[in-house]
């Protein structure tokens, strides 16, 4: 794809409210603190991503259950859809053993994790971040896709980074079925199993390119 010029506005922070679009069609978001270390954690992801253009991260109270989103040279997640996403992994996608069942379990030769909350948070964060990369690379390359074709390339974007970074696989596949959409034909997210299967094949794809590389060298 061609490069073109680096994708901005309108947007802009207004006191504490981030404001998006123009009146009458505007979105207005509060602003939150930025956690600490999301910053580091961001530019980490950025510079794995290849992206020319750097879109601002914007760290918002609540994005309304979308999770995050892209817009026009910027990133938002939201704080409120980040914790509910990571007690949703927490609560539905762990299994919560004792000391001793998981020495047992681990024994048996079973995959045992020693996982807090708040570790799990950061790998929602993480994950959604790269996704919204995604986007920000479909706008910068001038990607015409939309619905379920952009979320799925965005999807394929975030397991690449994922594998340039070596993040766990087992616990990102988690959190991607996490967010797939289970409403059917009114899904304008790929399901569950889907975002799992493009993460897998797209981190296996990026696996072997990287072995291709280091051949090559």
């Amino acid at each position: 794809m061609t490069l073109r010029s680096c994708p901005r506005g309108p947007w802009s922070v207004q006191g504490a409210s981030l404001v998006i679009g123009v009146w009458p069609a505007m979105e207005i978001h509060r602003i939150a603190p930025l956690p600490a270390g999301l910053s580091e954690l961001y530019n980490e992801i950025f510079d794995a991503s290849g992206l020319h253009c750097r879109p601002q991260l914007a760290w918002i109270a609540d994005a309304g259950g979308r999770l995050g989103f892209y817009a026009h040279g910027l990133v938002a997640l939201g704080a409120k859809d980040m914790t509910d996403l990571a007690t949703n992994v927490w609560t539905k996608y762990l299994t919560h053993l004792s000391v001793h069942d998981a020495y047992w379990a681990q024994l048996s030769g079973e995959c045992v994790y020693t996982l807090s909350f708040e570790q799990v948070w950061w790998i929602c964060v993480r994950l959604l971040l790269a996704h919204e990369l995604g986007h920000a690379r479909q706008a910068e390359c001038g990607d015409g896709r939309h619905g379920i074709a952009a979320e799925t390339d965005a999807d394929d974007f975030a397991a690449r980074i994922a594998q340039v970074l070596g993040w766990d696989a087992s616990l990102d596949a988690l959190v991607m079925h996490a967010i797939g959409c289970t409403s059917g034909t009114a899904c304008g997210h790929p399901s569950p199993d889907g975002r799992v299967a493009v993460y897998r094949r797209a981190r296996e794809a990026e696996r072997r390119a990287q072995l291709t590389v280091a051949h090559w060298r």
